[in-house]
């Protein structure tokens, strides 16, 4: 499977652990998971249109759970939800002046001749036997698993590659550039034209969090040139603060690594933390971490609480609260005595910016949506 370069769709599903958790929850043999799979599904259908393959699963695994009913009723259902899955599984492809044989367009994505047989029964001529729609509505669903949940279920995999390959790139160029004269120091290469190769780096905080873990690794003994790529991208990014927070405190304590990081956030991530939406963001990640006695949250949740930001009063005098960790040193029992009472008041803290904004802008590369797995279509595409 490709990843689609344009800005991926908006999706009904918080983040990617709803996805997997409905996923698999669609093919569990327990009853109560798929109820509450599906009742997933229909509340994600008023969030924002529901990807063709989620709805086709849903339905046909819905109507397969109620074989009881009338049979005429789950006659007409069933025929309903297959013709459904095969119109829209190859109109995509119907792009030309003269529509082509459905026949052709199913054997490019590999859909099931059989299914192609039972639109054209259903609609042309006579429905099928209740037997016959039966095994075509399992024979769809076995296509739509591999077709799109599977591959989908690899897109860790096909991002982090791509990660990978950019930054290695990224690293070949920069042994390639010549040294500057009047420095003596080599030149640094276009970090934008290779983190541009890796698809939603700017709008996904889950894509950022397989980058920073790629390029911290592989950078890391090129200080300058991990400079410029954190410095690119935190430029592009208001989610970026938070991510590195959480990659940060994610960094084994001590090591060299960890007090690399801990200097490009004190250099580039916390002069660009401008909001209080944000400051608390970062705030809650070093919270939790405090309590899981990580002492680099410590030093992280101090800085944090040293920040000017232009607050309204209910705010500043809650960032003052906070104040007190800088009072409290590295004193890790009382940072934990504390953790669980600020965090509980971090959670009933209004979120809007200052009293004298009115109402409050969104920057423009603000994305309140998760990674943006492909819809069917692109993933159809992908197999042609």
């Amino acid at each position: 499977m490709t990843i689609a370069s344009q800005p991926p769709p908006c999706v009904p599903w918080i983040c990617r652990a709803e996805w997997l958790a409905v996923r698999d929850g669609l093919f569990s043999e327990d009853q109560e998971g798929l109820t509450w799979a599906l009742r997933m599904v229909d509340a994600w259908s008023f969030r924002a249109k529901v990807p063709a393959a989620v709805d086709s699963t849903a339905n046909l695994k819905l109507l397969l759970s109620q074989k009881h009913g009338p049979v005429r009723i789950f006659q007409l259902a069933l025929s309903s939800a297959l013709v459904r899955l095969v119109n829209e599984a190859v109109d995509p492809f119907q792009q030309g002046t003269y529509a082509l044989p459905i026949s052709h367009l199913a054997e490019r994505i590999k859909l099931p001749r059989l299914l192609v047989d039972i639109r054209h029964e259903c609609t042309h001529d006579s429905l099928p036997a209740i037997d016959v729609l039966v095994y075509g509505a399992e024979l769809a669903i076995e296509w739509l698993k591999s077709s799109y949940w599977l591959p989908l279920s690899n897109y860790e995999q096909e991002i982090q590659r791509i990660c990978v390959a950019s930054v290695e790139k990224l690293l070949e160029a920069a042994k390639q550039e010549p040294i500057s004269p009047s420095s003596g120091e080599k030149k640094l290469p276009n970090v934008a034209r290779f983190l541009n190769e890796v698809p939603h780096l700017e709008t996904s905080a889950e894509v950022q969090r397989f980058f920073m873990r790629v390029s911290g690794d592989a950078l890391k003994f090129d200080r300058p040139l991990l400079i410029a790529t954190i410095t690119h991208l935190a430029e592009k990014s208001v989610l970026l603060p938070i991510v590195f927070v959480d990659y940060l405190l994610s960094l084994q304590e001590h090591g060299s690594l960890q007090k690399l990081m801990l200097e490009v956030f004190t250099e580039i991530i916390l002069p660009r933390i401008e909001t209080f939406r944000i400051l608390t963001s970062c705030m809650r990640s070093c919270l939790v971490a405090v309590f899981n006695s990580n002492e680099t949250a410590i030093k992280t949740l101090q800085q944090l609480a040293g920040l000017q930001l232009n607050l309204n009063t209910e705010q500043a005098a809650f960032v003052q609260v906070f104040a007190e960790t800088r009072a409290a040193g590295n004193n890790l029992a009382k940072l934990k005595n504390e953790a669980i009472r600020l965090i509980s008041l971090l959670e009933t803290m209004p979120q809007a910016e200052t009293e004298d904004q009115g109402n409050w802008a969104i920057h423009p590369n603000w994305r309140p949506r998760p990674l943006g797995l492909l819809c069917m279509q692109t993933m159809l595409r992908s197999h042609s």
